[in-house]
């Protein structure tokens, strides 16, 4: 199987097994099921594998984090709509929290950040390290290209009257003039990121930080992105505090990335840092949600197994990567 193949099958499969399997959002048994597979499929891996060409074709370098976050804007802004619908199942405490001009702000921020990390960046970084090789080359030609953005569409075309159409979500469903105003904040993001005229990071790194300090910044901004919305609303904390705290903690981890990842030579272990990191965090919800429900086996059996799956990809991946820096060394 050649290595672009590879690559190309990686990122239609990983995205929505870290981000849907790992979150809970829709259990193993779930997702193996072909119909409820091939959507997730057409969403996240053909979401994340144009924003990977997308990059190569167009030498994006950092500028790929305005695709990241125009992907969690078009899935949860104008295909899932949850931004604006305190109907939405998942919402819980934070049902209209923080509803200003339409808009649940605590919600959006925390899915924003999680699809641009968890669902695009991650799986992005995970096939530039299992094919360093083809990290900067596009892997797509014409036809698939043209493949990638029709299966996106076709999900936009299924899924926005399926998930209008649920019950839960009918009495306050949003108008379609807020979700055009997602979808041009989307077209403008795309826009930025082509023409933007930067080429370095807006911030200039630092020092080279250890990977266990990486490791551990990944993974509380993961824990306090996905903790704090929820656990404020409960404790009835005002509304404005958690958006300022939210704002906040995102602008903390822009630069911190940007200052530990902005090296053109960072060290791979950095990179792989930061993807453990990330990913860690939901590693260990998965595992909760199997061994919390009632009884075994339930509907999140297997959650663990595939846990365990991603971390030995990734201690295998860290000893090559250990390897081929000792061999570099030797070499000089």
């Amino acid at each position: 199987m050649k290595t672009r193949f590879k690559a190309i099958v990686f990122l239609l499969i990983a995205p929505p097994i870290f981000a849907e399997v790992l979150s809970g959002s829709t259990p193993p048994l779930a997702f193996v099921e072909p119909f409820t597979c091939v959507l997730l499929v057409l969403l996240y891996g053909c979401g994340a594998l144009l924003i990977r060409e997308l990059r190569s074709r167009w030498r994006l370098g950092w500028r790929v984090l305005l695709l990241a976050v125009a992907y969690g804007i078009l899935e949860e802004g104008v295909i899932v709509q949850s931004f604006f619908n305190p109907g939405w199942e998942d919402l819980g405490f934070l049902s209209a929290y923080g509803m200003f001009l339409g808009v649940q702000w605590p919600w959006t921020l925390m899915l924003i950040a999680f699809h641009a990390t968890i669902s695009i960046l991650a799986p992005l970084a995970a096939a530039d390290l299992l094919w360093p090789d083809q990290k900067d080359e596009p892997l797509l030609k014409t036809t698939g290209l043209v493949l990638a953005i029709l299966g996106l569409c076709v999900m936009c075309a299924v899924s926005i009257p399926g998930f209008r159409r649920m019950p839960a979500m009918v009495e306050t469903l949003p108008g379609w003039e807020i979700i055009s105003i997602s979808g041009m904040i989307v077209a403008m993001l795309i826009v930025a990121a082509k023409v933007s005229p930067q080429k370095t990071p807006p911030i200039l790194p630092g020092k080279q930080t250890r990977p266990w300090v990486v490791f551990g910044a990944a993974f509380v901004f993961q824990a306090l992105n996905g903790i704090i919305p929820f656990a404020f609303a409960e404790h009835g904390f005002p509304a404005g505090v958690t958006i300022v705290i939210q704002v906040v903690i995102l602008a903390l981890a822009v630069i911190f990335a940007f200052r530990v990842l902005g090296f053109p030579n960072v060290v791979e272990k950095s990179r792989w840092a930061v993807l453990f990191g990330s990913l860690a965090f939901w590693m260990i919800i998965a595992v909760g949600h199997e061994f919390s429900g009632s009884g075994w086996p339930n509907e999140y059996s297997g959650a663990g197994a595939v846990s365990l799956g991603i971390v030995t990809l990734l201690f295998l991946l860290c000893r090559r990567i250990r390897k081929t820096e000792e061999g570099t060394s030797t070499d000089g």
